[in-house]
């Protein structure tokens, strides 16, 4: 398979569980993938192997996981090869974060897992903006943001009850975004129900320095990785700190941008706290 510019190759000792993860793969490539029985040269290499009730997984020849249940498998398999590809991309630098576009700008939201990217995103989505990612924002030389449409990763409930579903952005009524665009807006931000919301503005300096810590490839290619985030962030609007309701934020994040994002205009009323 390839997946922007990234080729790897993924064999297995039992026909129908090969089968069954490139299905898997190309659900969650959101189709920005191509499978092919070419044996050319790959940059790397996974095994899947089915032993009795158990499945195996090989990273690059060694052992890796396993599991006994293969929903759960294949889904843990193409994280790792998600984020392999994402290490790994040429062309383009993957950001851990969620991403939608608004009047031909993106947001951007990186955050660590289990912050809320996805709910954010959603209601986002819900409220007219275009679903770029729940998972990356993927950028280019020019600092554009490519679309990587997986389906949402939306949790319910909680403890034994925590629930993840797979959701097409079209059960929402969203619709995907086609075309890379440039970033208008990067906020970092994590979802505490205990903590008063306060947003501050970062520098642009600031603002990267905070990035960096969500950017996929940095600690293999720090040089490429700075010079992209350059590219995409030096002309957005750059927030920090706590949100409450996703519902909430979002309508407060759309309300509160101005049409031209060029002007770098906001409303007052969208930070809490200092303002720098």
């Amino acid at each position: 398979m390839e997946s922007f510019g990234v080729r790897i190759r993924i064999e297995s000792n039992d026909e129908e569980l090969l089968t069954d993860a490139a299905e898997n793969l190309r659900w969650a490539f959101a189709e920005k993938m191509e499978i092919s029985d070419d044996d050319g040269d790959v940059a790397l290499s996974f095994g899947l192997e089915k032993s009795g009730k158990e499945f195996i997984l090989y990273r690059d020849g060694e052992y890796f996981s396993k599991g006994e249940i293969k929903k759960i498998f294949l889904k843990y398999m193409n994280s790792v090869v998600r984020n392999r590809v994402a290490e790994f991309a040429p062309d383009h630098t993957f950001i851990h974060a969620g991403s939608v576009g608004w009047k031909g700008r993106s947001f951007i939201f990186p955050a660590k897992s289990f912050k809320g990217k996805s709910t954010l995103v959603s209601e986002l989505v819900k409220l007219g903006a275009d679903y770029y990612s729940d998972e990356y924002a993927v950028i280019d030389d020019n600092g554009l943001n490519h679309p990587f449409p997986r389906p949402l990763s939306l949790r319910t409930g909680e403890g034994k009850d925590l629930r993840e579903d797979e959701v097409p952005v079209a059960e929402i009524n969203g619709i995907a975004g086609t075309e890379p665009i440039p970033i208008g807006m990067v906020v970092l931000t994590e979802f505490d129900p205990e903590s008063a919301e306060q947003l501050r503005r970062l520098t642009t300096g600031e603002g990267i320095l905070e990035t960096l810590v969500h950017t996929i490839p940095f600690a293999r290619d720090p040089e490429t990785s700075l010079k992209r985030l350059k590219s995409s962030l030096n002309r957005a609007i750059i927030l920090k700190g706590i949100r409450g309701d996703a519902k909430d934020f979002a309508l407060t994040v759309l309300s509160n941008i101005d049409n031209n994002l060029d002007s770098e205009l906001i409303s007052e009323s969208f930070f809490g706290g200092d303002n720098e």
